[in-house]
């Protein structure tokens, strides 16, 4: 990323936390694995519920995802 004062930085939101941004992606995953446990429970069960994460980057196109926690079609 750039270090100059002005330069905008990449981040990330969650749905159930919107007014936190995230700037280290790792923490992001670390949110994502939390709120799937919340979701989910320890034996990662299966969610209607699903996880909303928002990436702003100059770098990537405008693309929705949408993951419901638990289904694991590669461990």
């Amino acid at each position: 990323m750039n270090n100059t004062p002005n330069a905008v930085k990449d981040w990330i939101e969650f749905g159930h936390r919107p007014n936190e941004k995230y700037y280290e992606f790792y923490k992001a995953r670390e949110e994502i694995e939390l709120d799937t446990e919340r979701k989910c429970g320890n034996n990662k069960e299966i969610s209607a519920e699903p996880i909303i994460v928002k990436v702003f980057s100059r770098n990537v196109v405008n693309l929705t995802l949408v993951d419901l926690p638990g289904i694991t079609k590669i461990p």
